[in-house]
């Protein structure tokens, strides 16, 4: 499932974007200026921006200009390509000063005056960062994408800010009557509450103990400071802030530039005087002469055991001596070893944090074990500068991120990391240039490797063994800590109250009305807009380069697409024959495989080959059914295949073969401390991506309420997690048994019966590709077994899951095919509409941080995250047939519905995307005629269509398919909405 994050992003601009004009992936193909544009010339100025230099990257295969305007010294990044693919980015630094968030209720001001100045691209976030602020799009059409640009220049330079606005995103008192409980409601304050997770904690932690005088502050905000925020310091920020002297402009692509640059200097530039610009660079941060020490606390349930659940953390402070891509290949090569050592030490496991500062973080350990883990940290790295790193493990991590960065040139997002880069290197004052040269950059370490074979033992010396800019970071449990800052913070409000007169009561009251009243003014003035012509849009859909051959019995699917010289092949082994009571040993398999030791290496040397070999082999569970909206399948039928992904390159084929015929065939449980160590590991993987993304465990819950496709789908989430807790803790009894059952599985899985393979590449190596797939192939097991029937269990359903969370994530769900309905690409509209109508209620109104609508093969779910109601929002998506009973929008609100709609299935796609795609066709008996068909129902769909589905809505409520996670008080005075409360914590 793909992350929450993404989520929001897609969805908030899918649901505004039926309010503008800007609808640039569904036009047809973009104009072409390309013969007809003019160079820019070193020197020269250009409407008042003169360029300072230009430079062709090979890395990107871009030449980049970068400029300065002349009066207001704001500055000008081009990367100039064939692409058509044009991307407009504004960046502000805005490095906060505390921590209530004003940079980043900023920012959610900015967003909604961009919807109201037609600035909505048709790919585009924005995003707060610690040391900058900056808003993104990209369109095909050159003519959409200016509109859209000069849209974001208005809302940026031009904001129509007040304060309902700062109410509405930031933070705002909220009381009806004089007897209520006063209360603090606001988007970014609901999305800060849910969204502190134990790792962004600590990186907090972490930056505030070494740089304390310039990133200790929440750029986010924190909940309990927010409300400190005044209207003024939000102005006098926005003042100081968002200036031309103050901006980074990147555009990207195939462009008109002087005639950009005109409209920039004519209409924006030119009207402001040259302010100074803020300083966020790290350098002249003092640096320590010994070492710090914090400490702090997150929060679990009441009651949590506080065992094996402390992080410890060692970060040192590089300065910018190294660039990111030396950061990044010294991370990887010594975190081997420190697993290793952390793993005979008993010192849980490492997790990811950061580079810069660069971080050594353990979670699952204790606090009295922060000596033990400073001695094995510095003891290991003593030993590698003593001894030296093997070879083996240098060169595959060079090969990962050579991989890595191919993978990246022909990602669908390589212009917006392009601009991420760029952006972090003006913040830090450093080379635009070099932030774009990642490719030379790891060749250049590749060569300092090759003169010096003691290369990195060197800046681990350097940089961390004689580092005294550094700091000890124990982050501790605390049960019931988010009870204790909420009722911390209901006696403040409530002392705030008592401290009013009635009359003033009152007039909160009354700003509260008012303030409702606005909201209502402000939607439907969101409403009136451009008027939009169906005409021009694209009615074609995109068709993804298939063709299937049978290969000794064996399914396999060739699409022959530009990958940059990548390889991506997916392997799709039926695991029908697998019993029921063995499903959680399925899931558990494709958590270790590729981490254990096989016949032929151990576990150390196969991650080395797997790194030298490929760029990476991943195995994970598919159902494609539920990918797939636009299937006409019964919703019980499930396609139960475990999907092993391989990336490589051609001259590499033939041995990452081998080495996944060892994986296969030969991987060996019987390591007991392997073993045990990876469980424990799988397990507070899996404790972190609840607490980082709850979402992601909720929705499957409550779609497994509904078919046997949803139970199955389900199994890799909340079940299996309450699998490998009770695994971690009875181990050492059932380990015999846990090797035998493995083995079983990884036996049954991996046969060469019912397999389907994908190749995605160049179609010049499609016959190596069959010749080396042969090998492999001869050597799959060909037995054969029965297939098994699943019984699944319905009794559990309309269940509450307690975390450590301030706020609820909440969904409820329907099995619509249940009621007598199919898909229809109609059904894709519905979902604009009624996202765009919960938005309004329980986003812009209620607070929530991301609301949205999503729908499989057979059901739709509804949700709400970082929502601080229950109640409420449920109450809310019950009024949705109501509302479409009474749909009746006028033919121009409607065609704008339906271009958001085609956004929507247009998104960008790489060509690993792309073969997924078409690899979930061909499995589910999708035609090209059935993706074109899909497309026409969404141009035909009327008001009358939309109306028509508010019966089944009706009995899609009345199902009451009902999950939610969050916070323990909230839930439990909700009790009666639920048949079940657990503590997803306990474990």
């Amino acid at each position: 499932m793909r992350t929450l994050k993404m989520k929001i992003v897609l969805l908030l601009a899918f649901v505004f974007m039926f309010q503008c004009s800007s609808f640039d992936t569904v036009f047809a193909a973009a104009n072409s200026n390309e013969n007809t544009l003019i160079d820019l010339t070193v020197g020269n100025s250009y409407f008042g921006f003169k360029v300072l230099s230009k430079t062709y990257i090979k890395d990107i295969d871009s030449t980049v200009y970068e400029l300065e305007h002349e009066k207001t010294g704001g500055r000008v990044c081009y990367i100039k390509n064939n692409d058509n693919y044009k991307v407009f980015s504004v960046a502000f630094k805005t490095l906060p000063k505390d921590s209530t968030g004003v940079n980043h209720i900023i920012e959610h001001v900015i967003a909604e005056e961009q919807r109201h100045n037609n600035g909505m691209f048709s790919q585009g976030n924005s995003n707060t960062d610690a040391k900058f602020t900056f808003y993104h799009g990209a369109d095909l059409n050159e003519e959409k994408f200016e509109t859209a640009m000069k849209g974001t220049l208005n809302s940026v330079f031009f904001p129509n800010i007040n304060e309902n606005l700062m109410k509405q995103e930031g933070w705002r008192y909220e009381i009806s009557s004089p007897s209520d409980e006063l209360k603090v409601n606001g988007i970014v304050y609901n999305e800060e509450k849910g969204r502190k997770s134990v790792i962004e904690a600590l990186q907090d932690k972490i930056e505030a103990s070494l740089f304390p005088n310039s990133v200790q502050f929440d750029s986010g905000g924190n909940p309990e400071d927010i409300p400190k925020l005044t209207y003024k310091e939000l102005l006098e920020t926005y003042k100081k802030n968002y200036t031309p002297s103050n901006s980074l402009i990147c555009l990207y692509g195939n462009l008109d530039i002087t005639r950009i640059l005109e409209s920039i200097n004519n209409n924006y530039f030119s009207k402001f005087n040259k302010t100074a610009s803020i300083d966020t660079s790290t350098k002249d941060e003092k640096v320590n002469d010994k070492m710090a020490f914090s400490e702090g606390y997150y929060s679990l349930p009441k009651g949590s055991s506080v065992t094996n659940k402390t992080y410890l953390s060692l970060n040192y402070a590089l300065g910018n001596d190294l660039n990111k891509e030396t950061l990044a290949m010294l991370e990887n090569i010594i975190s081997s070893p420190l697993e290793k050592a952390f793993s005979d030490n008993n010192l849980g496991h490492p997790v990811w944090v950061g580079d810069n500062p660069f971080s050594i973080t353990v979670e699952g350990a204790n606090e009295s074990q922060k000596e033990k883990f400073q001695t094995v940290v510095n003891s290991t790295l003593q030993n590698i500068v003593k001894n030296g790193f093997d070879k083996e493990l240098v060169n595959s991590k060079f090969n990962e991120y050579e991989m890595s960065q191919r993978e990246e040139s022909s990602s669908a997002v390589r212009e917006k990391i392009y601009v991420k880069d760029i952006i972090e290197a003006w913040c830090e004052n450093e080379s635009i240039e070099q932030s774009l040269l990642s490719i030379s950059k790891i060749e250049n370490i590749k060569e300092k490797y090759k003169k010096d074979n003691r290369y990195f033992e060197n800046l681990i010396q350097k940089y961390i063994l004689n580092n005294t800019h550094s700091s000890l970071v124990v982050m501790k449990p605390k049960p019931g800590l988010d009870d204790e800052n909420e009722s911390k913070l209901k006696d403040s409000l409530a002392k705030y109250k008592a401290s009013l007169s009635l009359n003033q009561i009152n007039e909160l009251i009354n700003q509260n009305k008012a303030f409702k009243s606005w909201q209502d003014d402000y939607s439907k003035q969101n409403s009136k807009n451009n008027s939009v012509d169906l005409d021009t849009v694209n009615k074609k859909s995109e068709e993804i380069p298939s063709e299937v051959s049978d290969y000794n019995g064996v399914k396999i699917l060739k699409h022959p697409i530009y990958t940059a010289g990548l390889q991506y092949i997916n392997l799709y082994f039926d695991t029908s024959k697998i019993p029921q009571d063995k499903l959680m040993y399925l899931v558990l398999l494709r958590k270790i495989l590729g981490k254990v030791g096989t016949q032929n290496y151990t576990y150390d040397k196969l991650s080395n080959a797997v790194g030298t070999n490929t760029g990476g082999i991943t195995f994970y569970i598919d159902n494609p059914s539920l990918e797939c909206p636009m299937c006409d399948k019964d919703s019980d039928k499930y396609y139960s295949k475990l999907n092993v992904s391989m990336l490589t390159l051609n001259n590499n084929l033939q041995n990452s073969f081998n080495i996944l015929q060892e994986i296969t065939n030969s991987s060996n449980f019987s390591d007991k401390d392997r073993l045990k160590s990876l469980i424990k590991e799988v397990k507070s993987d899996m404790q972190n991506d609840i607490n980082n993304d709850p979402y992601n465990f909720v929705a499957p819950e409550a779609l497994s309420y509904s078919s046997d496709s949803g139970k199955y789908y389900n199994i890799d989430s909340l079940p299996f997690y309450n699998f490998i807790c009770d695994l971690d803790k009875n181990f050492d009894k059932q380990s015999d048994e846990v090797i035998k059952n493995l083995n079983y599985v990884k036996n049954l899985t991996f046969n060469k019966n019912n397999l389907i393979v994908s190749y995605t590449g160049d179609d010049s190596n499609y016959g190596n590709f069959v010749k080396c797939f042969d090998t492999f192939f001869n050597k799959i097991n060909g037995s054969n077994g029965n297939n098994q029937k699943y019984t699944f269990d319905y009794s559990s359903k309309n269940e509450a899951f307690i975390t450590p969370a301030q706020v609820q994530c909440i969904v409820k769900s329907g099995n619509y095919k249940k009621l007598g309905y199919k898909p229809s690409g109609k059904m894709v509209v519905f979902e604009t509409i009624v996202q765009s109508y919960l938005t309004q209620k329980l986003r812009i109104k209620g607070g929530a941080y991301s609301v949205g609508v999503e729908r499989n093969n057979s059901d739709f779910s509804f949700y709400s995250t970082s929502d601080p109601n229950l109640k409420n929002t449920i109450d809310t998506f019950n009024t949705v047939p109501d509302y479409l009973k009474n749909f009746n929008p006028d033919k121009n609100e409607m065609n704008k519905y339906i271009l958001a709609s085609l956004r929507y299935i247009d998104t960008l796609r790489d060509p690993k995307g792309k073969a997924s795609e078409a690899d979930n066709m061909y499995i589910m008996g999708i035609t090209q005629e059935d993706v074109q068909k899909y497309r026409d129902e969404i141009l035909s769909t009327t008001a009358e269509d939309i109306r028509n589905y508010a019966p089944m809505m009706d009995g899609i409520m009345k199902q009451n398919n009902l999950c939610v996670s969050g916070n323990a008080n909230i839930i439990n005075s909700n009790k009666a909405l639920f048949q079940s409360i657990k503590n997803l914590c306990d474990n």
